[in-house]
């Protein structure tokens, strides 16, 4: 069994505006049919790595919510298939969270250049979106440097964009800018959005099959609570949010029985009891 981390993306940092910060790891799926499990590894010092947090196979993507700013975190994954067998580490990718300002200039009515610096040269990307969190990426510009410029074109006015600067190395390891969000006024002006919105709740896979082992409630702050309900009204299950915004079901009840397929209604709510999310999860045996 091999592994390999594809890059580790760095995103969505958002220290201007007061939203968590995370380091966002992604990875190529394991190419052999049971694989079940993948184990994230994080170097807790002293290139000590230590069991950080498990998904399920086919999820190759997770989000560390336990970083700090201007602190390197390195990682490494290892895959388990249905036998119990663990393929080898993966290679060790790192990534620092850098509280870079971006510069932003008009240079049309819908075109900026956004530029940053980096201490040591690094190839230039920026992650950037109308949506948050961010999931469209510039080009790869190849040539280190540390003066990193970006244009961005066709852009439009009086929509916010959210933006954040990625510096890598031939590795893949990556060095990023704070969050920076904005809108053009139509006078091409940029004008800061008082506040980001916030992290979107969901839950995946959906249908959830067999296979698949449970889902997982992404988004899901310390103090929040998912309830799920047959579709008679009876709670089946509940369980509290962890600083790490996600929790997984099992689709079995609070007592461990196992439900059958159908659909299942889902609530979140805060602390104060307020409903933030709800929806419906398709269950196939």
């Amino acid at each position: 069994m091999t592994t390999r981390i594809l890059i580790i993306l760095l995103m969505n940092l958002s220290l201007l505006w007061g939203q968590d910060t995370y380091l966002k790891i992604q990875w190529d799926p394991n190419p052999e049919p049971d694989v079940i499990w993948y184990y994230i590894y994080r170097d807790a010092g002293a290139n000590i790595f230590v069991l950080l947090d498990s998904v399920r196979h086919p999820t190759t993507v997770y989000y560390d919510y336990t970083v700090e700013t201007s602190q390197q975190y390195s990682y490494k994954i290892q895959a388990k298939n249905a036998s119990g067998q663990v393929s080898g580490f993966s290679e060790v990718k790192w990534g620092i969270i850098q509280p870079t300002p971006m510069q932003i200039t008009v240079i049309s009515g819908d075109s900026l250049r956004i530029e940053w610096t980096t201490p040591q040269p690094y190839q230039t990307q920026l992650v950037y979106d109308t949506q948050y969190p961010p999931e469209q990426y510039t080009p790869l510009q190849s040539d280190p440097v540390t003066n990193h410029s970006v244009l961005l074109t066709n852009l439009q006015t009086e929509i916010p964009y959210y933006i954040s600067g990625l510096a890598l190395d031939a590795q893949g390891n990556v060095v990023a800018t704070q969050d920076t969000s904005f809108f053009i006024k139509g006078d091409s002006v940029i004008v800061p959005v008082d506040s980001l919105p916030e992290t979107p709740i969901i839950a995946f896979p959906n249908p959830v099959r067999q296979e698949h082992g449970g889902v997982y409630f992404d988004g899901i702050e310390a103090g929040m609570t998912v309830f799920v309900f047959n579709l008679v009204g009876e709670m089946i299950w509940s369980s509290k949010g962890t600083d790490n915004k996600r929790l997984f079901w099992n689709v079995r009840t609070t007592s461990g029985e196992m439900i059958s397929s159908g659909i299942y209604i889902y609530v979140v709510k805060d602390k104060n009891e307020k409903k933030r999310a709800s929806g419906k999860i398709v269950v196939l045996r």
